[in-house]
């Protein structure tokens, strides 16, 4: 039920140049259309989010033959809050079946705390999180794995360091036995040249 918009900025520029209804391959198509090969061949990095559908797009002949695809690392960085977020509900709802209603009550406000930036917490957000680590369990293992990628993207690593972090990274997300974990170390793998190209190419 949302309505997408495909947007297409300049990165040297700082402004967006192209914007269309849609979020798929035919959407894009539209952009290159309009830009024409010759131009289009002298795009060198187009950096998107992991939908196949602009990769699609950019890889298809005439459009950006001579491009280097790279995944935003904003976008990666997305992938472990979402799993988190899924660890969450998971364990709220498990809280919810136990006899003591109040501890369900007691965590539904821990959404914010665990999902924001430990240096944006407020007191009561930095008080729920120390909480949920002496707690343990599988929300704070979880809670580890997002921040161990945003610490990832946070510095200003190069490629090689970028690499070695990711891969150990999807070791222990692999390890982890949190499901939508396991899930965005193959989603890493199976992008891991695009995540390193935006590193490499900054």
């Amino acid at each position: 039920r949302h309505n997408y918009i495909t947007l297409v900025s300049d990165h040297h520029r700082r402004r967006i140049v192209w914007g269309q209804a849609g979020r798929d391959t035919a959407t894009l198509d539209g952009f290159f259309a309009e830009l024409g090969e010759q131009r289009a061949a002298r795009i060198e990095a187009v950096s998107m989010d992991m939908s196949a559908g602009y990769a699609k797009s950019v890889a298809k002949p005439g459009h950006a033959p001579n491009a280097v695809i790279c995944y935003d690392p904003f976008h990666v960085v997305a992938l472990a809050t979402k799993a988190l977020d899924q660890v969450r509900r998971e364990v709220w709802n498990e809280l919810r079946r136990l006899p003591d209603q109040e501890a369900a009550k007691r965590f539904k406000g821990a959404r914010w705390c665990l999902l924001k930036n430990p240096t944006d917490l407020s007191d009561e957000q930095a008080a729920t999180l120390r909480k949920i680590r002496r707690r343990g369990g599988a929300l704070w293992r979880a809670y580890s794995l997002k921040e161990a990628l945003r610490e990832v993207f946070a510095g200003d690593l190069d490629e090689t360091e970028v690499a070695y972090l990711l891969d150990r990274f999807c070791s222990k997300a692999s390890r982890s036995g949190l499901k939508p974990f396991v899930t965005v170390a193959q989603t890493i793998r199976t992008h891991r040249d695009g995540i390193l190209a935006a590193a490499r190419l900054g």
